[in-house]
């Protein structure tokens, strides 16, 4: 299990000079991470999609691409993106390139049924499907 990571020292506050000190010294690593809607982004509730379509095991192998540019990890949306059917691809995906999936989103935003909101959509039958998609 990961262990919490410990952030208290953001609270830390520092005077200008002190922060200039700061910022000169810190070292920071950059650890990108993609979203898979980004290879062959699909239509939502505001537009249609304006590139032809790809499934998930071919936008994956175009994400395994990136490790070399040092993409470390990649984020999907629940169930149309990452799911308990295709979730072993995202294993693949971590253990051939080393990038992790890190977050998983419910998809109760970009569907065009809710197009007027997910949890607060007036329709009983739209807000129950998103409460199911969260539960």
């Amino acid at each position: 299990m990961n262990e919490i990571i410990n952030t208290k020292y953001q609270k830390i506050r520092r005077d200008k000079d002190e922060l200039i000190e700061h910022m000169s010294a810190f070292n920071l690593k950059i650890r990108p991470s993609v979203g898979i809607w980004y290879f062959t982004p699909s239509g939502g509730r505001f537009h249609d999609s304006f590139v032809s379509p790809k499934d998930i095991p071919e936008k994956i192998e175009m994400a395994a691409g990136m490790a070399k540019y040092g993409v470390e990890a990649i984020e999907a949306h629940y169930p149309s993106e990452v799911n308990e059917e295709n979730y072993h691809l995202y294993q693949r995906l971590e253990k051939e390139t080393g990038i992790k999936l890190i977050s998983c989103y419910p998809a109760i935003f970009f569907p065009k049924e809710y197009k007027f909101g997910s949890l607060s959509n007036p329709y009983k039958k739209y807000r129950d499907k998103a409460v199911e998609t969260l539960i």
